[in-house]
């Protein structure tokens, strides 16, 4: 059922009022609100959006039931402050475990000269691609246990009383007491990988304009004396973002050779291995980008890579809509932990009642296409290059970042640029 009810405008109506930074609020969208109830959410978020984000029950309980949770507790979970998808009560309450550069397999390969050259197929380099995936995350697997051993060394009582499961089984929650054992990884440079392997097929298959040694060439060079290449190819490549099956498609077909190799494995409390795209305060995706070279879709080595889900900066050319669109085809039965969209509008979008009944409706029906969380900043990139400038005339502003929101001027600048070089949809 529809859980929109006189409480729930309650608690929208008194976070535009108080000046208050916690708790988050997470809107739980389903098939059965209405299109005035979601307006209601929307109306708060354009005054909150640091406070509010959207969040669909559809999608998410399907990867959840799909993971052996019954429905009945699966309706129960929360979204916590860092976008963890958690089964309060009934999980081991460490809802991420760790992050995994998926584009380190792709790497691995583009460096294998001799195996490159007897690929003539874009499935043959697909399947040597998840050859390398494959015996990378044996490498991670066996970590994971290995960690996970470490920490059922302390028993942590309290958790354990107040979990499910724990009491009656006579076991830690760190041993595998709870009801739900889940390991869940963060899968970084999802994106980047998906459009890689794009290109790939594209360029090297299909139109047969470079081959695997050019490719590496520019690779080596960090793109720098192969520039009309790289702009020939940002310009021309299919790119995630822009409602095009021949690379939206990739992001589940490579989710989908992720979970085949996990359900080889047993995590350390039992259960099962789950995945994600991003969390919370977490920069991985800036840390294993600065670590890793240039890539196939174009980025430059050190730059970081995508944020979550989000597009390549530059490669989103067909609007708001479009990227929208792409997001909603991720299958949540591949994504069971957290999926974070990021929009960005320009504040002129919402300064009417009339844009804001747009606004909802587009929301709307992203969320009846399968988009499965969605969180806005309504902002002014130029605003935030000023507030990069003079931090005293900024003090108050609060950006949504991933999984929580914060002050612009307290970030790191390189977390301050990749906000900067979001997507800014305008009027």
């Amino acid at each position: 059922e529809c859980g929109h009810n006189e409480c729930t405008s309650l608690i929208l109506q008194a976070i535009t009022e108080i000046p208050v930074w916690r708790p988050q609020i997470s809107y739980r969208v389903t098939q059965k609100t209405t299109r005035d109830q979601l307006k209601e959410a929307i109306e708060a978020h354009c005054k909150r959006p640091d406070l509010i984000m959207f969040l669909n029950d559809d999608a998410i309980l399907k990867g959840l039931v799909n993971a052996g949770v019954s429905l009945e507790d699966a309706v129960e979970y929360s979204s916590s402050g860092c976008n963890e998808t958690v089964l309060t009560g009934f999980s081991h309450p460490g809802a991420l475990e760790g992050h995994i550069n998926i584009m380190y397999s792709l790497d691995r390969l583009l460096k294998d000269v001799d195996k490159l050259d007897s690929i003539h197929s874009f499935d043959g380099f697909y399947k040597a691609f998840e050859e390398c995936l494959g015996t990378d995350l044996d490498v991670i697997f066996h970590y994971s246990c290995e960690k996970d051993a470490i920490k059922a060394q302390e028993p942590l009582p309290m958790r354990s009383l107040l979990t499910n499961g724990c009491i009656s089984s006579a076991t830690s929650i760190t041993k595998g007491g709870a009801k739900y054992n889940f390991c869940t990884w963060c899968l970084t440079g999802l994106i980047n990988l998906a459009d890689s392997l794009s290109i790939i097929r594209q360029m090297v298959f299909e139109e047969r304009r470079y081959s695997f040694k050019e490719l590496t060439r520019f690779l080596e060079a960090n793109w720098y004396g192969y520039e009309k290449h790289r702009a020939y190819i940002l310009n021309n490549g299919h790119y995630f973002g822009n409602d095009d099956d021949r690379v939206d498609l990739l992001i589940n077909k490579i989710c989908a050779s992720v979970n085949k190799f996990a359900e080889k494995y047993t995590p350390y409390r039992g259960g099962r291995y789950l995945f994600g795209t991003l969390t919370g305060y977490e920069i991985s995706h800036i840390a294993f980008g600065r670590t890793s070279g240039a890539s196939v879709d174009g980025r430059h080595a050190a730059e970081p890579f995508a944020a979550s889900i989000a597009a390549y900066p530059g490669a989103e050319k067909k609007g708001m809509t479009a990227y929208l669109k792409s997001a909603a085809k991720i299958d949540p039965h591949l994504v069971q932990s957290s999926v974070v969209v990021n929009l960005m509008l320009d504040k002129a979008l919402v300064d009417t009642a009339e844009k804001r009944e747009l606004l909802t409706c587009v929301l709307r029906t992203y969320f009846q296409l399968g988009g499965i969380q969605l969180q806005i900043n309504y902002l002014s990139a130029n605003e935030l290059k000023d507030a990069q400038k003079n931090p005293e005339k900024y003090q108050n502003l609060r950006v949504r970042v991933t999984g929580f929101s914060g002050f612009f001027t307290s970030l790191e600048q390189n977390l301050q640029d990749e906000i900067i070089n979001r997507q800014l949809h305008t009027v």
